[in-house]
């Protein structure tokens, strides 16, 4: 299972808004080989310009070698 906290999906974010990567993946079967997203989980989403239907995407594996993907997009006016 992934989990995208921030950014949100099909959110429109304020220019020098204040928001920072938050994902989880979890796997209660096997356990997480891997979970990556667009930027390290607790790192600043740039904000500085206006962008619209950005994307940002978490992949996950688990130990069983199973591959996940979520992606949620988000706009800077």
């Amino acid at each position: 299972t992934i989990t995208i906290s921030t950014p949100s999906n099909r959110v429109l974010y304020n220019r020098n808004e204040s928001v920072t990567a938050s994902y989880e993946c979890l796997d209660a079967a096997s356990g997480i080989l891997s979970c990556t997203g667009t930027l390290v989980n607790g790192t600043a989403i740039d904000t500085s310009k206006a962008m619209k239907n950005q994307k940002f995407t978490v992949d996950a594996t688990d130990n069983a070698g199973t591959k996940s993907k979520l992606t949620y997009t988000y706009s800077v006016k």
